[in-house]
């Protein structure tokens, strides 16, 4: 394929893999690269980048989130701790890393846009958030929440229902 202007092979996300894996391993971790070249409505979509995929047996969405939470912490800790140099140079406080601790706010989607409204970005119900959404809705924060409680129909096809026709996923930011 055509990777910003030079050959490039795909590759395949461990996903399916660690899907099989679970069946015996429970929890299964891949660290690896990814690449992406398609475009994108965010400018936090990056082209490349390392990331941490789990697949996990009998997790749900209340796990996962507490799983996201403790790790989220701990890479925030451990920096903090062992780098508080670097964060300097860039400008950030290593305090403001140490303080993220769960467990983090969960935000239901139509209370987000309730709240975005309220602050002056108009959006509907239906409609999905962008990086000037998630500013607002976080910019008095100081650690990370969850938004649940999407409407289906601006999911994946592949998200679990809840019995209020929701899907039952979330977005951490």
């Amino acid at each position: 394929m055509n990777y910003f202007g030079e050959k490039a092979y795909l590759t395949q996300s461990g996903q399916l893999y660690n899907e099989v894996f679970i069946t015996a391993l429970e929890k299964v971790f891949i660290y690896a690269p990814s690449f992406r070249a398609e475009p994108s409505r965010t400018v936090k979509h990056l082209a490349e980048y390392w990331h941490l995929e789990m697949e996990a047996a009998y997790f749900h969405n209340e796990d996962n989130m507490k799983f996201q939470e403790e790790m989220i912490s701990y890479v925030c800790t451990k920096l903090a701790e062992n780098h508080a140099d670097l964060l300097k140079f860039f400008g950030r406080d290593p305090a403001d890393l140490l303080a993220i601790k769960p467990p983090f706010d969960r935000l239901d989607y139509a209370d987000a846009i309730k709240y975005l409204n309220e602050h002056g970005v108009k959006k509907e119900y239906g409609d999905d958030f962008g990086a000037e959404d998630e500013k607002v809705l976080t910019g008095h924060l100081k650690q990370p929440i969850f938004l649940t409680g999407f409407p289906k129909k601006i999911k994946a096809f592949y998200m679990k229902e809840d019995p209020k026709n929701r899907t039952a996923c979330f977005v951490r930011i």
